[in-house]
């Protein structure tokens, strides 16, 4: 288990954003095809893109 001992705002923040960039940017995850949020999110706005122009 990590723990973190913060000494201002700030680094909670800092330390929040960066966890936030590797969670939906940088790791994959195992229930979404192990693709990131990110790489799902831009599939299924591209699919929705063509879908608009079949139709």
């Amino acid at each position: 288990m990590d723990a973190y001992l913060f000494f201002n705002l700030s680094e909670v923040r800092e330390h929040t954003q960066a966890w936030m960039d590797e969670y939906n940017n940088k790791r994959p995850h195992e229930g979404l095809g192990n693709l990131t949020p990110t790489e799902l999110s831009k599939n299924i706005r591209h699919q929705q893109q063509i879908n608009q122009l079949v139709t």
